[in-house]
């Protein structure tokens, strides 16, 4: 039968073994996870869209697979421009994604590592939360392929760690972590339309929990309306532009790609999405 003690074993053995040293420790995982993240690195062909769309706004030829042709056959927007670096230096880009990527990797375990200590107050159980993570090779692998999954995955968990309350009670630096989750979210968007479902899911629950703790004061209206300025807006000042932009230069606020894939039947795309 589990007991208590038996239930924290790995806890256990990880103060046991690092006894108090968990910098020095949080450095190891990094190591660690670049280390593992190299050895099974790769770049998949889906990214070689990301590459030539790149290549050709490099070239002053715009964001658009071929000349003259405005397509927005991407689907990763902030990471595509990200990689004009490369193209217009004349680097290697897949090995930039892969590099950049691991990059992402590692600072997303970071993020990891502290949300986990919020969440469970121990620095051995945070440890082991992050170092599960690192154990995922869905995780580990993505950390290369050349697209935009790791940046998308730092940005949403960035979002989280934000959003989470360090207390309570509502302290003055609740404002700046409120205003960083808007610009995480609004960054999220922008490298994956989709993330938009994810940080919602966020932003609605914290919403939901600020109400429930303001609920025996008479401003509770007016602080969840100033909360949720507070978060909204420095997305939309990311994500509105953007948008004007798209319906300017391809016409359409949505991918080519959602169109292909939904033509047939456009109720699919959203039973997928639920």
């Amino acid at each position: 039968p589990s007991t208590p003690d038996g239930d924290r074993r790995l806890t256990t053995l990880l103060d046991r073994w690092f006894d108090g040293r968990w910098r020095l420790a949080e450095v190891g995982l990094y190591v660690l996870a670049v280390i593992a993240a190299w050895l099974v690195r790769f770049v998949q062909d889906d990214a070689f869209i990301t590459y030539r769309y790149a290549r050709n706004l490099a070239r002053g030829e715009g964001l658009v697979f071929n000349p003259g042709e405005r397509v927005e056959g991407y689907t990763n927007f902030l990471w595509t421009v990200m990689h004009w670096l490369p193209e217009h230096y004349g680097w290697s880009t897949p090995v930039f994604s892969q590099v950049l990527g691991i990059a992402l990797m590692v600072a997303t375990v970071a993020v990891t590592l502290r949300l986990a200590r919020r969440l469970f107050a121990t620095e051995s159980f945070a440890f082991l939360v992050a170092l599960t993570l690192l154990a995922n090779m869905t995780f580990l692998a993505y950390a290369t392929g050349g697209l935009e999954t790791m940046q998308q995955t730092l940005l949403v968990v960035s979002v989280a760690a934000l959003l989470l309350p360090v207390t309570e009670v509502a302290r003055p630096h609740d404002v700046a972590r409120r205003v960083g989750a808007g610009v995480c979210a609004g960054l999220a968007v922008l490298t994956r339309m989709d993330s938009a479902v994810l940080v919602t899911v966020w932003v609605v629950a914290y919403l939901v929990a600020q109400w429930r703790r303001e609920s025996a004061t008479s401003r509770r209206t007016t602080t969840l309306v100033v909360s949720a300025l507070q978060i909204g807006l420095p997305a939309a000042v990311l994500l509105v532009p953007w948008f004007l932009w798209k319906l300017d230069y391809y016409g359409e606020l949505l991918p080519n790609t959602f169109y292909a894939k939904s033509a047939a039947n456009p109720v699919v795309p959203f039973l997928y999405g639920v």
